[in-house]
């Protein structure tokens, strides 16, 4: 039943070896911090398999194969656990990116219509002055028309609306 999601892994020693050095090649590139340069020197795909497992076993001691005697697996297996772990944690990763992006990029309307209330009710009772803009029509435009594609035209209006009176 799950046997598509695992079918990547389903390959050489060697191409594990290099899947695993690729991702955490990825992992520097985004997490450097916690997954720094030098462990790429620890993968180096070039070893040998019971080599780059006791690497990565020392490297990076949570793994899976940390708690574990490498001479009672195979090291196809241990470098395919190893390469679906660090997988996963790289989609976590990327997943957590995407989702805020799409969700700021998605409700970024509903923001600006939430500072524009609380900014307007801020000035309006520190200065007594009225808003310039219909504060109610900018916050319906904001949150009720901003995924309506023919209310585009007036979901830009009210956002620049509520951007300059900010």
């Amino acid at each position: 039943m799950f046997e598509k999601y695992y079918a990547e892994f389903d390959v050489s020693e060697q191409e594990l070896k290099e899947e695993i050095h690729s991702t955490l090649t990825s992992l520097n590139f985004i997490d450097s911090d916690t997954w720094p340069p030098e462990l790429l020197e620890h993968a180096n795909p070039q070893k040998p398999s019971q080599e780059f497992l006791l690497s990565l076993k020392s490297s990076i001691p949570y793994l899976g194969i940390g708690r574990v005697n490498l001479e009672d697996f195979e090291a196809i297996d241990l470098l395919r656990r190893s390469a679906i772990q660090l997988k996963l944690v790289l989609d976590g990763k990327e997943l957590e990116y995407v989702a805020s992006k799409f969700f700021i990029m998605t409700c970024s309307n509903y923001f600006l219509g939430l500072r524009y209330l609380i900014a307007v009710a801020i000035l309006s009772d520190k200065l007594k002055k009225e808003p310039i803009y219909d504060r109610d029509k900018i916050i319906d435009i904001l949150t009720k028309d901003s995924l309506n594609l023919e209310k585009i035209p007036s979901v830009i209006t009210a956002a620049e609306a509520a951007q300059e009176e900010n």
